[in-house]
C-alpha cells in the first residue's frame, strides 16, 4: 500500500492532530496478556502511575503487537481526572497488577469504529516510549485490516481466546475467514477456564462443523447448554468476560464419538480435580 500517515487518516475521520493536542499510546506489558482484558482495557488505560495525559485532549490508544506494530483501539477524549480505584473492578483477568495514583475520565469519541482493531502503525524504534505526541508525521499505517478482523490464526497450540474476541470472530466469519476454516475441520478437547473461581471445564466437539460449531454456542449464550457455566452467567452480566477458551488436542474430524471421550477423560485426569468443577452438562 502507499505511504500512508495516521495523522492523515485521523484527519479524514474528523481528528486534526495539528489543531489539538493528541498523545498516540501503545500498551504492552512483558508480565501480563493485555489482549484478554477485554473492557476491562477501559479502567486499565484509565489508572496511570504518572501523569501522561496532562494538557492531553484526545488519546488515540493502541495495542503492542509482535515486532513494531501495534494496533488501534479507539480514540478518546480526555475529560478530567477521578479518585483512582483502590481495586480493579470483579472480574479484571489480573487483579494482582499494581494500581495507579491517578485516574483519567477518558470519553470514547464517536465516528471512529471504522478504523478500530482494524488500523497497523508501525511505532518505530522508540518502544520503550509507551506515550508519544502525536504530530502530522512519524506514524506510518502499515496495514488496515479486514472489517470484523479480531486477530490472526496463532496455530492450534497457542489458541487462547476471550469471550469477546470469540464472539467477535464467530460474528465476522469473513474478517476472521482463516479461524473459521482451522477450527471447523477438526474435533478437538478444549477447556473453557473461569479466571476469578479457577475452575476448568473440559469439554468434546466433533461432527459437522467441528470445533468452531461448538464454540459458537459459547459466543452466542456463553454456558453451551452447561449447568454451572450457566449459574455463573446469572450472577452478574459481566461474566462472560471471565472466560478463556483454549484447544488441549486437535483430532481429525473423522474421529469417533467414543474415541474422542475416552481422550477427555484422560485430559480430566491429568488436569486433576478442577477439571470437574465445572462439568456438569
Amino acid at each position: 500500500m502507499p505511504n500512508i500517515e495516521l495523522a492523515d487518516v485521523l484527519r479524514t475521520y474528523g481528528l486534526d492532530v495539528r489543531a489539538a493536542r493528541t498523545k498516540i499510546v501503545r500498551h504492552v506489558d512483558p508480565k501480563y496478556r493485555l489482549d484478554n482484558l477485554g473492557e476491562h482495557m477501559h479502567v486499565y488505560e484509565s489508572v496511570q502511575s504518572r501523569p501522561v495525559f496532562q494538557g492531553c485532549q484526545y488519546v488515540v490508544s493502541c495495542l503492542g503487537e509482535e515486532r513494531m506494530r501495534s494496533r488501534l483501539l479507539w480514540v478518546k477524549r480526555v475529560v478530567g481526572e477521578d479518585t483512582p480505584p483502590r481495586a480493579w473492578p470483579p472480574g479484571f483477568p489480573h487483579p494482582d497488577m499494581q494500581i495507579g495514583g491517578r485516574c483519567y475520565r477518558l470519553e470514547r469519541c464517536k465516528g471512529f469504529e471504522m478504523l478500530e482493531g482494524r488500523v497497523i502503525v508501525d511505532w518505530g524504534e522508540s518502544t520503550r516510549s509507551w506515550h508519544q505526541w502525536l504530530g502530522a508525521e512519524g506514524k506510518p499505517v502499515i496495514e488496515i485490516l479486514p472489517s470484523g478482523f479480531v486477530r490472526s490464526f496463532p496455530g492450534y497450540d497457542d489458541v487462547l481466546l476471550t469471550h469477546t474476541e470469540l464472539r467477535a470472530i464467530v460474528a465476522n466469519p469473513d474478517g476472521n475467514r482463516v479461524w473459521h476454516d482451522r477450527l471447523s475441520n477438526v474435533s478437538a478437547i478444549y477447556l473453557i477456564a473461569h479466571a476469578p473461581s479457577r475452575r476448568l471445564y473440559i469439554g468434546s466437539a466433533s461432527g459437522a462443523g467441528g470445533l468452531m460449531h461448538r464454540w459458537s454456542a459459547y459466543a452466542k449464550n456463553g454456558h453451551g447448554g452447561n449447568k454451572l457455566l450457566r449459574a455463573i452467567l446469572a450472577e452478574r452480566d459481566d461474566a462472560p468476560h471471565e472466560f478463556a477458551y483454549s484447544i488441549l488436542r486437535v483430532l481429525p474430524q473423522a474421529t469417533s464419538r467414543d474415541e474422542l471421550l475416552a481422550i477427555e477423560r484422560v485430559f480430566k485426569r491429568k488436569l486433576g480435580d478442577r477439571a470437574f468443577d465445572l462439568n456438569a452438562n
